[in-house]
């Protein structure tokens, strides 16, 4: 068979026959092919291509037959909204069933599997606002402003205090029309207990403040410290006194009106006139227990002190120093303070029972200030009896029947045994 190839090789001779191109022809002669010219092309020596032995042929490799065909079909569970498939060998020779069709998706803790996933981040809840220094914040009428340790207004350090403004809003402090509010900041119990805890004071309390404007009061302190607000004033201390400017007679005289009403008419049995009395104890508890409600609520975290009123009067046998009230009508004006003291218990009482974790106390003074209007010379009173202003015309000053000083240290002592 080798013999058999040799023989048939052609032999190839070259010719100097030129083609129409350019290009040499070549001729080829074989013994079984009958002589041709074929045009030559040139090739460049580097893609010259290898030589074949044509002689060895490789061997021709044997085909693999293909594996058997193995019928499989995905099954394919939802996760939210990524799939995952996973093939699963079709256990008969039936054909597979058709693809599922999917209604819902399936959570991931329900089939089972694991999705390594990135963590999301997530919004953590909004604690409050880190807590500020604990306050000692006193509201309330005269009897808390420090109205009595002066005579004239000027002398205080506010003097017209009444009708602050904050964020754009008015705040009424006083039912003086002509916001009048006499304010002593360094030697009320206030200040003086916020000293002695290294503690700031806000002080608001201001004189002819009846009950709605000590709310207003409260308006504006929520307003200024919000942040106090958001923590329930926490660790704070209110003090006050309220609700002695909201007594009204039958005929609709306030409480200092009535007293002057008593006082210019000498021993006439001011207690005994019917237009006199005093008619609105119940109306006054009802107000004070929806105001101590509301300060259980915004500064439950506070201790808060609701100060009584002194005896006025306290005779001591008589009471010649007030001039033209008689024995029978210094009893009866202390008996007044007592009733309204009675309607602040009440009220505080109130709001105790339905607010049990609050820190709320009435703070009895009956006995710090034991010497009254009544009582023996003007440095030895602890409440002043009728003054007068330092100047012409030499009207009644509103220090009359409010503490002294001493009388203010008095309040101090029954605060500080008080918390």
């Amino acid at each position: 068979m080798a013999l058999l190839l040799i023989a048939l090789l052609p032999t190839i001779i070259a010719s100097s026959n030129i083609n129409s191109d350019g290009t040499p022809a070549v001729e080829i002669e074989s013994s079984h092919l009958r002589k041709r010219k074929v045009k030559a092309v040139a090739m460049p020596i580097a893609e010259k291509r290898p030589q074949i032995d044509i002689a060895t042929p490789p061997p021709t490799p044997s085909p693999v037959p293909p594996p058997p065909p193995t019928s499989i079909f995905l099954e394919v569970q939802p996760v939210k909204d990524i799939f995952v498939s996973s093939p699963t060998p079709n256990p008969t020779p039936n054909p597979p069933p058709p693809f599922p069709v999917l209604d819902e998706y399936q959570p991931i803790k329900d089939i089972g599997l694991f999705v390594p996933t990135t963590p999301q981040p997530t919004n953590p809840p909004t604690p409050h606002p880190t807590a500020p220094p604990p306050k000692v914040i006193t509201l309330g009428d005269s009897y808390s402003s420090g109205t009595g340790i002066h005579r004239d207004g000027f002398d205080y350090e506010v003097e017209f205090g009444g009708n602050p403004t904050f964020g754009g809003i008015l705040y009424d402090f006083t039912a003086n029309s002509e916001h009048v509010c006499w304010m002593e900041t360094d030697t009320t119990p206030g200040p003086r207990y916020a000293s002695l805890m290294g503690q700031e004071s806000v002080f608001l309390g201001c004189s002819g403040a009846q009950t709605p404007q000590v709310n207003s009061q409260l308006d504006y302190l929520l307003a200024k410290y919000p942040v106090d607000r958001a923590n329930n004033f926490q660790g704070s201390t209110f003090l006050f006194t309220i609700g002695g400017n909201d007594i009204r007679t039958n005929d609709g005289k306030t409480w200092p009106e009535l007293l002057e009403h008593c006082i210019k008419l000498p021993f006439k049995g001011c207690h005994k006139k019917s237009e006199n009395h005093i008619t609105n104890f119940a109306a006054i508890q009802s107000s004070l227990t929806a105001f101590y409600t509301r300060l259980a609520i915004e500064a439950s975290g506070a201790k808060i002190r609701v100060l009584g009123y002194p005896k006025m009067m306290q005779r001591d046998p008589g009471c010649g120093s007030v001039t033209g009230v008689s024995r029978n009508e210094a009893d009866w004006i202390d008996v007044q303070c007592v009733n309204l003291n009675n309607s602040l218990i009440a009220a505080v009482n109130s709001v105790k029972a339905s607010y049990a974790s609050v820190d709320i106390e009435f703070v009895n003074v009956y006995n710090y200030l034991t010497v009254g209007a009544c009582g023996d010379g003007p440095n030895n009173r602890h409440v002043n009896d009728k003054i007068l202003h330092s100047y012409w015309p030499w009207k009644t000053s509103d220090s009359s029947f409010h503490p002294s000083q001493l009388g203010y240290n008095k309040y101090y002592d029954a605060l500080l045994n008080s918390l």
